[in-house]
């Protein structure tokens, strides 16, 4: 029994930590603008992520895209956001080490092997360490939701070194407060919202979870004589 709820637990720990491996090698979040004009459309998709962006320009059936490192310019006026992005990612790459070091012990767990390991309460560890992932990767999926108030202390922090700028009320727009939206003014579309990385951190963490509850409640982790008999 131990051995089998093992095997499903392990099952869990890899698709979460392929799923986390998604998260930190894709795009967090994406910007799409459209606009019609004498009857053609163009299209502009924004994908971002901790170190640069992807740019996707449609007119009409052409498309070209982009992608560029940010520059000290954009660093300085999405200073706020990338502290988000980076860290998400520096939380995501934590639950992905911890994950790996899940499946080594519930491996070596599973085929009666984790007492050759030489470290104390080794067991207790293998009970802990998904808890510990799935904390990392639930604080790198919350930390992320606070991406939309970053976008507005960036836009707020814009307007303070803009003497120019009078317009006080730009920085309360349905863009700078909502972390996913759409929008139409006067013939634009605009949408924007988490992408493909987020949405991977947040499989990971149900994943991770699902893992953690049948490790625990099943008793992966029980003494090598329960595992061999």
């Amino acid at each position: 029994m131990v051995k089998i709820t093992g095997l499903i637990s392990l099952v869990f720990v890899v698709l979460s930590f392929v799923a986390a491996t998604i998260a930190f090698s894709s795009y967090w979040y994406y910007m799409k603008i459209e606009t019609t004009s004498n009857g053609i459309t163009t299209t502009t998709t924004t994908y971002l992520k901790f170190n640069q962006a992807k740019v996707i320009l449609k007119m009409g059936g052409n498309q070209q895209s982009v992608v560029q490192g940010y520059t000290s310019d954009a660093k300085s006026s999405m200073k706020h956001q990338l502290e988000i992005f980076n860290a998400s990612l520096a939380f995501d790459i934590l639950g992905w080490i911890t994950l790996v070091v899940a499946s080594v012990l519930i491996s070596l767990q599973t085929i009666g092997k984790l007492s050759l390991v030489p470290i104390p309460k080794i067991s207790m560890i293998g009970k802990c360490i998904l808890i510990v992932s799935t904390v990392f990767l639930m604080i790198s999926m919350f930390v992320f939701c606070g991406l939309s108030n970053a976008r507005k202390n960036d836009c707020k922090d814009q307007l303070s070194a803009t003497t120019s700028s009078t317009d006080v009320n730009v920085c309360d727009s349905d863009y700078f407060k909502s972390f996913t939206g759409d929008i139409n003014i006067g013939g634009e579309s605009m949408k924007w919202g988490p992408h493909l990385s987020f949405g991977a951190v947040v499989v990971a963490s149900g994943l991770s979870l699902i893992a953690c509850i049948i490790t625990i409640v099943c008793g992966v982790f029980v003494n090598e004589e329960t595992v061999g008999k």
